[in-house]
C-alpha cells in the first residue's frame, strides 16, 4: 500500500470522527483501532512521512514514543484545533478525546500502520453520565 492511500484514509477517519461529534454515537460495538495497511518501509521512513502528512493537514504532533521501549512499536500522537474545540465541550474528561494516534509495527513485510478510531474515543470519553 502507498503511503499517500495510507494518509488519505488517515484523513477520512478525523472527517468522520468530526462528522460523528455532531450527530451522536451508535450503540453497536465498535473497534478501538483501525489497521490502515502495511507499507514497504521501515518503522522511521514510516513515521517520518506520516508525521509529514500529519503536518501539512494541519495538524499538531504532540508526543511519540516507542512502547515498552520495543523498537518494533511506535506510536506517533496528535491533535487539531478543531478537534479540540469539539471535546473542550465536554468538561471533565473531554479533552481525553481530542489526542489521536497512529500506531507502527514492524513486521516481516514492512511496517503495520493502525489508527485509533476516534468514534471509540468519543463514546468512552464524551458520552453523556
Amino acid at each position: 500500500m502507498n503511503i499517500s492511500r495510507l494518509l488519505k484514509k488517515v484523513v477520512m477517519a478525523i472527517f468522520a470522527f468530526t462528522v460523528t461529534a455532531n450527530y451522536g454515537f451508535s450503540e453497536n460495538l465498535i473497534s478501538a483501532y483501525y489497521k490502515l495497511g502495511t507499507v514497504q518501509f521501515d518503522i522511521p521512513t514510516s513515521v517520518q512521512k506520516v508525521k509529514s502528512a500529519l503536518e501539512n493537514s494541519n495538524f499538531k504532533v504532540i508526543g511519540e514514543y516507542e512502547p515498552g521501549n520495543n523498537p518494533n512499536l511506535y506510536v506517533v500522537a496528535f491533535t487539531r484545533k478543531d478537534l479540540q474545540d469539539i471535546v473542550l465541550q465536554k468538561k471533565d474528561r473531554g479533552l481525553m478525546a481530542g489526542v489521536l494516534k497512529v500506531g507502527f509495527y514492524k513486521t516481516g513485510n514492512g511496517t503495520e500502520i493502525s489508527f485509533v478510531n476516534p468514534i471509540y474515543l468519543f463514546n468512552a470519553y464524551l458520552m453523556e453520565d
